[in-house]
């Protein structure tokens, strides 16, 4: 008895097929997430190449202060937080860089560990810690906590 075939496929080409398909979806996927990463991986570096390069500004502008200057801007109890947009092009208070476009926050503060308040009338340097922090916003618009945000610290001193 002679069996006839139909012009289907055989389970296992269907199998084989199934198989090259699955493989090249995973291989799809597998490369989206990868730019994924690679993305975020390059803003995150970006990001902190603008964010260095502001710190280094403003520690060589804090740096000019003269001593009076530098102590009376640590006689504040509660130091204003300064503000810079992404780019790293506009700075200042939230007058100046409006908290939507804000992206980095500096704030100064004496480091009490080299020079204590007390010590300011025989004191021959004022020692400084310059924070700056990013994102102070996340991309909805709502605060990130200071926890949360990554850090790049300048330790500086204003000299007598």
């Amino acid at each position: 008895m002679k069996q006839s075939r139909g012009a289907g496929f055989s389970l296992v080409e269907v199998v084989v097929a199934v198989g090259v398909f699955v493989a090249g979806v995973v291989g799809v996927v597998g490369a989206i997430a990868l730019l994924s990463i690679t993305s975020k991986s390059a803003r995150g570096t970006r990001e902190a190449m603008t964010a260095t390069r502001v710190g280094e500004s403003a520690s060589a502008l804090l740096r000019t202060l003269s001593w009076a200057d530098a102590q009376a801007l640590m006689a504040e109890n509660d130091p204003t937080p300064i503000y810079v947009t992404r780019a790293g092009d506009q700075i200042g208070l939230l007058d100046v860089v409006p908290l939507a476009e804000a992206f980095f926050e500096l704030s100064l503060e004496r480091n009490g560990n080299l020079s204590p308040e007390n010590n300011d009338a025989t004191a021959g340097f004022l020692a400084l810690r310059l924070t700056l922090s990013w994102p102070v916003r996340q991309t909805e618009g709502t605060m990130v906590p200071l926890a949360n945000r990554e850090r790049l610290i300048f330790n500086m001193a204003v000299r007598r």
